[in-house]
């Protein structure tokens, strides 16, 4: 079941990686080749170091509440985290309006960066709820940061050349897997 979990986070991570680099790649003016895959690896680090800083907030935070050693406990914490996620994504994707496209000067590594860290609190909160199933954190970090880079370089090189197609129904389709990864964790 853990290996499910894991599964799935990786899914739900990958889809809100390349949604959000759609969007970031609708709007750019001169794309290269180059620049993709340089803004894909920074997007992917941002977002690794994010998930990564929400699975200790959640361990230190379960050391201070003295519930570290009640594995069911930690597993409870995660699923109520995942069912939010899940609910507010969904919400967000039924309600959002229209992105629209404008294109603009491409970016700088530096606003990447900071695109990246603005929408970075759902990779937070996804490593809160995640720490339950994530044993190896070295080897699962590795993992975790291929999938988040491959992600980022397709979504940005699809939002250049296609638009953002797609971009609100990646969103519930995202919320629906936090749901599942909610129920499984509640489960164990």
């Amino acid at each position: 079941m853990s290996m499910m979990i894991y599964v799935l986070v990786l899914c739900g991570l990958a889809l809100e990686a390349f949604r959000l680099s759609i969007a970031a790649g609708a709007i750019q003016a001169n794309l290269t080749k180059r620049k993709i895959i340089l803004l894909g690896g920074i997007f992917a680090t941002v977002q690794l170091v994010l998930f990564l800083l929400g699975m200790v907030c959640l361990w230190k935070w379960t050391d201070f509440l003295s519930v570290s050693g009640n594995l069911d406990n930690i597993a409870r914490i995660g699923s109520v985290i995942f069912t939010v996620l899940g609910f507010a994504m969904i919400f967000l994707g039924i309600r959002e309006k229209r992105l629209e496209e404008s294109c603009i000067h491409p970016w700088s590594v530096e606003g990447f960066a900071q695109y990246a860290f603005k929408h970075g609190l759902m990779f937070l909160c996804v490593g809160c709820a995640a720490i339950y199933c994530m044993g190896k954190i070295f080897w699962y970090g590795l993992e975790i940061f291929l999938i988040l880079f491959l992600a980022s370089v397709f979504g940005l090189a699809y939002g250049y050349w296609q638009g953002i197609k797609g971009w609100r129904k990646m969103r519930i389709v995202t919320g629906c897997i936090w749901g599942v990864a909610a129920v499984c964790l509640w489960t164990i």
